[in-house]
C-alpha cells in the first residue's frame, strides 16, 4: 500500500470515526426529543381534560342562568299580578307620578297596608257586633249595625 492509499484510509477511518460520534450524538439527541414529545403529550391530555371538565362546568353555569332567568321571570309575573289586583296604587311612583307597569317595589308594601287596614277593620267590626250583641235598645243596635255596614263596605286603605 502505498503512502497516498495509508492517508486516504487513515482519513476514511477518521472520517468513520467523526460520524459514529455524530451519530452517537444525534442517537442521544432522538432520545431526547422522544422523551420530550411524551412530556408534551402528557401535558397536551391534562389541557384536554382540564378543557373538557371546564367545558361541563361552563354548561352548567348556562343552565344555572337560564334557570335563574326563568324563575325571576315567573317570580315577576306573580308580583305584577298580585300589583294589578290592587289598582293604582301599584303603578304610583313616591312622586305621585303613575307609571305604565306595575311597581313590584310597591308591591310588599301595599300587601302589608291592606293587612294592617284589614286587621282593624277585623276588630272594629268585632267590637260593633259585640255592641249590636249586648244593646239594651232596638235603637243602640240600630246603630251598631250602622257603624258595621260602614266598615264592611270601606274602601282598601290609599298608601
Amino acid at each position: 500500500m502505498t503512502q497516498q492509499e495509508t492517508a486516504d484510509v487513515e482519513q476514511l477511518l477518521a472520517e468513520i470515526s467523526d460520524l459514529r460520534g455524530a451519530l452517537a450524538m444525534n442517537k442521544e439527541a432522538i432520545k431526547t426529543l422522544e422523551a420530550r414529545d411524551a412530556l408534551m403529550l402528557g401535558v397536551r391530555n391534562d389541557l384536554q381534560a382540564q378543557l373538557s371538565n371546564c367545558e361541563r362546568e361552563r354548561v352548567c353555569w348556562k343552565e344555572d342562568a337560564e334557570r335563574f332567568c326563568r324563575n325571576e321571570s315567573y317570580y315577576r309575573g306573580l308580583l305584577v299580578k298580585i300589583g294589578e289586583m290592587f289598582g293604582e296604587p301599584a303603578y304610583t311612583s313616591d312622586d305621585g307620578s303613575i307609571q305604565q307597569d306595575v311597581l313590584c317595589a310597591k308591591v310588599p308594601e301595599l300587601a302589608a297596608l291592606l293587612l294592617r287596614d284589614r286587621g282593624a277593620r277585623t276588630v272594629a267590626l268585632e267590637n260593633a257586633l259585640q255592641r249590636i250583641v249586648e244593646s239594651p235598645s232596638a235603637c243602640a243596635a240600630g246603630s251598631a249595625i250602622r257603624e258595621a255596614a260602614k266598615l264592611l263596605k270601606h274602601e282598601p286603605p290609599k298608601p
